[in-house]
């Protein structure tokens, strides 16, 4: 149920910023982030009582008729780790980008916090960075074109929706 959610409504990225040091050389940060926004709180409220590590704020929607929406987020390595070892079988439309971004948290890398990030761990988030990027602008288009159809029209699919999904018989 959730990879479904996600795989509509989430989101897999990478945050960057730019922040100086103690010693005044400005370097990228990168945060793994998940999100997952909707107008209707129930199935926010459904994940965040079976995932524990996350957390939901209330966020202005201009789109929404009430104005606002509300928003799941889980932004530390360890926590989308585990949301996304749970999930990841079940992903179907966003599993490239949510591959990625479990390789980026589960990546051990060596950083030495007095000589600062080293040129080969900066390079490993940047590549990551530009590849979820990527994915987050192209792969949903596309791998929505390879969906295959139902046989016959769209009238013969109504009618047996209509029958599964009917409470007398």
């Amino acid at each position: 149920y959730v990879a479904g959610l996600m795989d509509t409504d989430g989101s897999f990225s990478l945050k960057k910023e730019n922040r100086s040091s103690k010693t005044g050389s400005i370097s990228p940060v990168f945060t793994p982030m998940i999100l997952i926004t909707m107008v209707d709180c129930r199935a926010i409220y459904y994940i965040m009582n079976n995932f524990v590590g996350g957390s939901t704020c209330v966020v202005n929607a201009k789109t929404a008729s009430n104005g606002f929406c509300y928003r799941f987020s889980i932004n530390s390595k360890k926590n989308v780790q585990r949301f996304l070892e749970k999930i990841m079988p079940f992903l179907t439309v966003k599993k490239e980008a949510a591959q990625e971004l479990l390789n980026f948290c589960t990546t051990k890398l060596t950083s030495n916090r007095k000589k600062g990030t080293s040129p080969e761990e900066l390079l490993f988030k940047e590549t990551v960075y530009e590849r979820i990027k990527k994915l987050n602008y192209g792969v949903y288009k596309s791998s929505l074109m390879d969906l295959k159809l139902l046989p016959g029209d769209a009238g013969d699919n109504k009618a047996q929706a209509a029958k599964a999904c009917s409470v007398t018989d």
